[in-house]
Formats: C-alpha cells, structure tokens, sequence
C-alpha cells in the first residue's frame, strides 16, 4: 500500500504502528484532529493523505497554520494561503489562521497559549505537527512550532497521540514508528 509516515511523541506504541482506519483505543472520544503549522502549505507537504484518511474515516480535521507564509520565495501575497483554502475545501477539512511573522515564529509564552487556546476548544484526540530539528538543518519556523505545539499539548489531558510529520526532503534524523495506509488517498497528493 501507499504510506505516510509519522513519528510518535506522546502515547507512543509498543513497537511501529500501521494504521488502516481501524478504530484505536483512546481515552478521549471526540474523533477530532488538529495539525498545526508553521506555514499554509506544510500539512499538504507533510500528511494531506493522512488528513484526508481522516476525514474518510468521520473525524472532524482542522489544520491550524501560524503564518501566511509571506516570506517564502514563491510567495506572492497570500498565494500559499489561497492555496491551502482551496486544499482545505478539495480534502474536506477547516483551515484555521493565523497571521504571526513568517520566519520569526518563536516557542514562547504568546504562541504556546496561542494553541493551548485551539486545543482547549477543540479537545482534539490526535495532533500532528513538525518533527523538531534542532540540529541547524530544519526551518526555524518549523522548530519553534513543533516546541510550542508539544508544549501546549503535552499538558492538555484531551490529546491521546502527538505525531511528528515531515517532507521527505527535511527528514533529517526522522524515524518513524507510525504508518498511515493512504492508498485511497494517494490521488490527491498528485
């Protein structure tokens, strides 16, 4: 089949996981997902097929982006957040927004509680976000998102599973242990 992968940080399974849509066990019952990003295109770069496999299986996907992703190199304006809008509509899922500084996100007080706000209204089950590079070879962004999301998260009892996401050309030291069966999925990553 055709897989994303993703990394555990919180609840992790005894051994590498494969998840087929199959119902899992959860102390929360609110079948909800909140991905969190650093940029309007990350969850479509690092886990669309996983967020679609979601939203086929009846939870409630919103995806969160930090930014507008103003500062990228092939940002014209808003493009990349029109972009995800028009994602968000073709998957089936609400893209939340914000619109803190591309490039100087940081994992302080302001942006933890900033997503502590999101997963207090939302209760979401699952949350995904980046996988932390602090070596020097990810984004800033990224690195300082993935710290305030498992900051925030850690401490919120509704979370039963963090997962790390990341493209395959930022996946510096990257080990996955858990993977989502996307065949159904895999035409919309195309």
């Amino acid at each position: 089949p055709d897989v994303e992968c993703a990394q555990f940080e919180h609840a992790p399974p005894p051994r590498a996981s494969f998840w087929d849509g199959k119902e899992q066990t959860m102390s929360n019952t609110n079948r909800t997902l909140l991905a969190i990003f650093a940029h309007p295109d990350d969850d479509a770069l690092t886990c669309l097929g996983t967020l679609a496999k979601f939203v086929q299986e009846q939870y409630q996907v919103y995806v969160l982006s930090l930014t507008a992703g103003e500062r990228s190199n092939t940002a014209i304006g808003k493009t990349r957040l029109s972009e995800a809008e028009h994602v968000a509509e073709l998957v089936g899922y609400s893209l939340l927004t914000q619109e803190l500084t591309d490039g100087y996100l940081t994992a302080n007080l302001e942006t933890v509680s900033l997503i502590e706000q999101y997963i207090h209204q939302l209760s979401p089950q699952i949350v995904i976000t980046h996988y932390p590079q602090n070596s020097g070879y990810g984004h800033q962004d990224h690195d300082s998102t993935a710290a305030a999301v498992v900051n925030a998260a850690r401490r919120t009892p509704c979370v039963n599973w963090i997962l790390y996401a990341e493209p395959p050309v930022q996946d510096w030291g990257f080990l996955p242990n858990f993977y989502v069966d996307i065949t159904d999925q895999i035409a919309l990553k195309k």
